[in-house]
């Protein structure tokens, strides 16, 4: 066998052996991530989507929230001022690592980030806290049955008493 031929049939099974470590590699990886007993932390959160209305004070407060498909989970919230215009808030959860947070968009301005710090035993309620922001310091979202979603806006105030207002939600689809 001429020294070309060698050559190239120790390259051919040098790439064979390269690509078949390669293929079981990403087999090994595919097959840990489908094995993974961890939840999606955000799918269990499915209970927020849907749309919701209800009142803060007197005003009309509308929040629509998307399913937790693609592992996100997106809001737009908006409140209707007396004088006819609305506020807006977009909010975006979403999975930092592996924790599950929560980013509020006031007035479509970017916030500072609040973290999953609770999850109700049966995923109707979930906390979301950042206790260095000025207010609120805390989130919490509450599912009652199907059709009610309570959310409550708390923190503290200047002088370390908690304050805070809840918006009662209901199911409009």
């Amino acid at each position: 066998m001429h020294i070309s031929h060698i050559i190239h049939s120790k390259r051919i099974v040098l790439y064979a052996v390269t690509l078949s470590m390669g293929i079981l590699a990403m087999a090994s990886v595919n097959s840990r991530a489908e094995n993974n007993p961890a939840p999606n932390k955000i799918a269990r959160l499915h209970w927020l989507e849907g749309t919701w209305r209800g009142t803060l004070g007197e005003n009309t407060f509308e929040a629509t929230y998307t399913s937790p498909e693609g592992g996100q989970i997106l809001s737009i919230s908006k409140e209707l001022l007396p004088d006819g215009s609305a506020f807006v808030e977009f909010e975006r959860f979403s999975m930092v690592d592996s924790f599950v947070v929560m980013t509020p968009y006031p007035g479509g301005k970017e916030s500072v980030p609040f973290t999953m710090t609770a999850l109700g035993d049966e995923d109707q309620q979930a906390r979301f806290s950042n206790p260095d922001h000025d207010f609120p310091n805390d989130i919490i979202y509450t599912a009652f049955g199907r059709d009610s979603l309570h959310i409550e806006v708390t923190g503290l105030d200047d002088n370390g008493r908690r304050q805070g207002f809840t918006v009662k939600l209901k199911r409009v689809r």
